[in-house]
């Protein structure tokens, strides 16, 4: 390696050139050798100097230069004081010790210049004294840093750095975004919802008082069950009715009612449920029909066939649904196409109705028609005796028809007023019932007092008296009956009413008839037995 190397030289006008070869281990830094000033004593060297030396040669020119080529042999042995004593400078300038700079700067006197007095580039003259400067090192107030000399006032520690000589704290913010930086500041701060773990931003899952939903990082705070939906963070039930018009919703609600009165709900979804428990006909609910009627007459009235009577223009014969139009009131009528005919009955009669508005004939002024025969005026029995002929028949139309004949035209006369009255009055009332006669006293007294002849005399007591002692004869018993006054034989109609509505059950059984008659009909009994004709109270 070649270094060039200027000096200025303080000799006046006396200049000359020197060639020098220095070694590629000579090293001059900045500052130990240079452009200096020559001076002549120490005295003239400025206070940063620190000593003066010879030059290493011979000013020439004020240039100390160098460049490749070959070297006279002279020549060489100057060039290598030249360089030892550069070098000597050189270790003075890295702050060696002050004799050891000294004797490296005036080594040079003691060479052998050999023929250097006869080389004519030397100089005749002494060389001229050199300032060399040499730099003081400056750490006052310093821990660290440059001495100003190329040297070090000292180091840091680790995890510090130097600054302005001191050692401050190094920031350690490397691959961080957030956290402490080492040295009491932040290498940065996380945003909302996030948190520093090892100088990273993580985020933070919140699910506090989530059932469900986000957890703001991405990821989910729970799921809801089936049939459940996340609202506002919470589980709650989701109403289904998705394909439903009815029934519950899942949720305690519901999807719907169904409108028909038979309708259920069945899968969400209405159904129609025939209903015809108990029907034989009409509708079933659900537009269909639990069946019809089949009969002609016959229609459906709340789920039932019910046959409707036809008797339009009809007083008698069948209604079509089993009963009847009516019946012909005439012995001698017959039904024929709904209508009563009367046919004229005349048999073995001489004279008499024909029963149907005619006659069987006429008899003799002198003669009355008895029985359909013509007898002589009071001939046979009057109405009475007609009442009490009927009472010992036993095929009782037909033998009170033949009690009826027998008897004379004023009995028949007072009979069929009786029969009358009877018919129409107390038609409720079944014939020989107590019930009848009793109505037959209250309400036909006129023609029942007329058929008997007049009323009696006697009590009712005397009645209760009198019918004991008839030992079973019907006719003694009537005649028992028919003696007593009109108050009488009302009240005696009245006690048999009484004992007949409650005592039936004892058929004609005296044993059981009496005990149950004392029972239930003590005081119509008790009213027939203390009362007079008389008696205002007899009611």
């Amino acid at each position: 390696m070649l270094f060039s190397t200027r000096f200025c030289s303080c000799g006046a006008g006396q200049f000359g050139r020197w060639i020098l070869l220095a070694s590629a281990a000579l090293s001059l830094t900045a500052g130990a050798v240079g452009c200096r000033e020559a001076v002549q004593d120490e005295a003239q060297c400025s206070p940063q100097m620190e000593y003066c030396a010879e030059p290493s040669g011979p000013a020439v020119s004020g240039v100390l230069e160098t460049r490749p080529g070959p070297v006279e042999t002279g020549s060489a042995a100057t060039a290598r004081s030249v360089a030892d004593t550069a070098a000597s400078v050189a270790a003075g300038a890295r702050g060696e010790g002050a004799a050891h700079r000294f004797a490296a700067a005036h080594v040079v006197e003691a060479l052998p210049f050999g023929d250097v007095a006869a080389d004519p580039l030397v100089p005749a003259d002494p060389p001229v004294l050199e300032c060399h400067t040499i730099c003081t090192p400056y750490c006052k107030g310093k821990v660290c840093g440059s001495d100003g000399c190329g040297g070090s006032c000292g180091t840091c520690g680790e995890g510090q750095t130097c600054k302005n000589g001191k050692c401050v704290c190094r920031p350690s913010c490397q691959g961080k975004k957030c956290g402490p930086d080492g040295c009491g500041g932040f290498c940065g701060s996380c945003a909302k919802g996030k948190v520093c773990q090892e100088g990273k931003c993580v985020c933070v899952p919140d699910c506090s008082g989530k059932e469900c939903g986000s957890n703001g990082c991405g990821g989910r705070c729970g799921t809801c069950a089936k049939g459940r939906a996340c609202v506002a963070n919470q589980c709650i039930c989701k109403p289904n009715c998705k394909g439903k018009v009815c029934g519950s919703d899942g949720c305690g609600g519901s999807c719907g009612a169904c409108p028909g009165a038979h309708d259920v709900c069945q899968s969400g979804k209405c159904v129609c449920i025939p209903r015809c428990g108990g029907k034989v006909c009409g509708p079933d609910g659900c537009a269909g029909s639990c069946g019809t009627c089949v009969g002609a007459q016959e229609v459906c009235v709340d789920g039932q066939c019910v046959c409707v009577p036809d008797c339009i223009g009809k007083v008698c014969g069948p209604d079509g649904c089993g009963g009847s139009c009516g019946t012909c009131s005439g012995n001698q009528e017959q039904c024929d196409g709904g209508q009563c005919i009367c046919i004229p009955y005349c048999f073995e009669k001489e004279c008499g109705p024909d029963g149907c508005g005619g006659s069987c004939g006429d008899c003799e002024l002198d003669e009355e028609c008895d029985n359909s025969q013509c007898r002589e005026v009071g001939e046979n029995g009057d109405c009475e005796d007609i009442l009490l002929c009927a009472v010992e028949c036993t095929v009782y139309q037909q033998c009170i028809d033949d009690c009826y004949d027998i008897s004379s035209i004023m009995g028949q006369d007072a009979y069929d007023a009786m029969v009358e009255c009877a018919n129409t009055t107390c038609a409720a009332f079944p014939d020989a019932s107590a019930a009848k006669h009793l109505c037959l006293v209250q309400f036909c007294p006129g023609p029942w007092s007329e058929c008997l002849g007049g009323w009696g005399d006697r009590d009712c007591l005397w009645i209760l008296q009198c019918l004991p002692g008839c030992a079973g004869n019907r006719p003694c018993q009537w005649n028992c009956i028919f003696s007593g006054t009109e108050d009488a034989q009302e009240l005696y109609w009245k006690a048999q009413v009484c004992v007949s509505n409650n005592c039936s059950y004892c058929g004609n059984d005296p044993a059981c008839i009496q005990p149950c008659a004392e029972m239930y009909c003590a005081k119509e009994i008790l009213t027939c037995e203390a009362c007079i004709p008389t008696c205002p109270t007899c009611q």
